[in-house]
């Protein structure tokens, strides 16, 4: 929905820190944490539903609790603003690894979460969307306390995912896993300096050779030695002997620099 769209987009705005150190994709975290808050919204919309379908009943939990029984039209209310609000304020605890309220958002956050909460509710209230019926405020009060003890039950959950996660080592895995693809992005580096210097024997050039042949001088002037004149604006080997000297000094201190110099 619209409203759903603008509550999304203000995620933009909201505070956070950045993390010391480079982030990345790890997939299980990912998919451990998501189950973990997409299923207590799926549980609670299923009995929030198998209770409203069961409204009319004598013995219903709805009459227990002194509401009203529900018409059809007003069961497909209930649950629109059940997944509503459930799914709005998922995205508060979705932004945090400990409880919610542990870490305050972003105002643009706020006043999108709260403008879209407010207008499903009035949605809900009055004969509005289509083929539902308005609910009485009794009731939607009612939905109201039902989804934040829901969303406290589900930001509970997720925050001891996070300490299961933290006591299996994940962060340890995330390093290891970093720390090979480091390596393997030297091998491969290493691999081709090595099919390098081997098309170099086989074709009885050396490292300069193949500089030069970089240059795109033609064939002719490579097989005769370099004795060709050179055109117009072409660097002498004398010159380009130099350039390359040169750039292999910077490379050196670069790599010095960035703490890539290998053993």
């Amino acid at each position: 929905t619209i409203l759903n769209d603008g509550c999304m987009i203000s995620i933009a705005y909201d505070r956070a820190v950045a993390s010391p150190q480079p982030q990345g994709w790890h997939f299980p975290e990912l998919l451990a944490v998501a189950g973990t808050l997409g299923a207590p919204l799926v549980v609670s919309s299923l009995l929030l539903l198998f209770f409203s379908l069961q409204s009319p009943r004598p013995d219903s939990a709805f009459r227990e609790l002194g509401l009203q029984p529900l018409r059809y039209e007003q069961v497909l209310t209930t649950m629109y603003l059940q997944l509503s609000l459930g799914g709005f304020l998922t995205i508060f605890s979705a932004r945090t690894r400990g409880m919610a309220f542990t870490f305050l958002p972003g105002w643009p956050l706020v006043l999108a979460g709260a403008f879209s909460m407010v207008a499903s509710t009035l949605l809900s209230r009055w004969d509005v969307l289509p083929q539902q019926e308005g609910l009485s405020w009794h009731m939607l009060a009612a939905i109201w306390v039902y989804v934040l003890v829901w969303f406290l039950l589900q930001d509970a959950i997720k925050t001891c995912m996070y300490q299961l996660l933290k006591s299996f080592n994940v962060e340890f895995w995330k390093s290891k896993v970093n720390q090979l693809a480091h390596v393997d992005r030297r091998a491969r580096l290493r691999r081709n300096r090595q099919e390098l210097m081997r098309d170099a024997t086989l074709r009885g050039l050396n490292a300069e050779e193949i500089s030069l042949r970089s240059w795109g001088g033609s064939s002719r002037a490579r097989a005769s030695g370099g004795r060709q004149p050179p055109a117009e604006g072409t660097p002498s080997r004398a010159e380009l002997l130099r350039m390359i000297r040169d750039l292999e000094a910077q490379l050196q201190r670069t790599k010095q620099l960035a703490g890539l110099q290998e053993e």
